[in-house]
């Protein structure tokens, strides 16, 4: 996911922590370098973050992100994942027509996701699913977390009352990974 905070424009990227510490020279987690880039040009500021959506609190940032937000005017996330249609979105989890995830996997390939996944879906239900549905599912599963890192840093976005912003519609996400 990618995380935006304006400033205003600007032209290329640039790390905003000094370097990424080799392994021979640890540097403590909360102020290990994020995926925080800052893109300078004429017009102003703008700084580019990478996040995921699970596996890392808002907390744990280094006081980069926290200080970049601060200064920033505009929050812009990939997309309003509030605004998703439940019904659509429950449409657009499942696999068209055709074989099932366990024909396209084969059988030893099934039993072993089937065995990942424990009883987080019913197998009929996890035969119809699109790939993306059951990676997701794993990943909380290894990286559980109540909140994600976006939704934590669109409220503290909110709190400072930075305009929030979307890339694109909450779908497109879902239908670029559904191809």
């Amino acid at each position: 996911m990618l995380v935006l905070l304006l400033s205003s424009c600007a032209t290329a990227p640039k790390p905003t922590d000094a370097t990424i510490p080799s392994a021979s020279t640890p540097t403590p987690a909360p102020e290990a370098p994020a995926l925080l880039w800052e893109a300078k040009g004429e017009a102003g500021v703008v700084y580019l973050f990478g996040t995921m959506h699970f596996g890392i609190a808002r907390e744990e940032l280094p006081s980069s992100v926290g200080a970049a937000l601060a200064r920033s005017r505009v929050f812009v996330l990939e997309s309003d994942t509030t605004s998703a249609d439940p019904q659509k979105l429950a449409d657009l989890m499942m696999l068209p027509k055709g074989p099932g995830l366990d024909e396209q996997l084969g059988v030893d390939r099934w039993a072993k996701l089937l065995s990942m996944l424990d009883d987080t879906f019913a197998e009929r239900t996890a035969k119809r699913l699109q790939p993306w549905v059951i990676e997701a599912a794993l990943i909380r599963e290894l990286l559980p977390q109540e909140a994600s890192l976006e939704g934590a840093l669109l409220e503290e976005a909110s709190a400072n009352s930075l305009r929030v912003e979307y890339l694109e519609e909450w779908q497109a996400p879902i239908l670029a990974l559904n191809k």
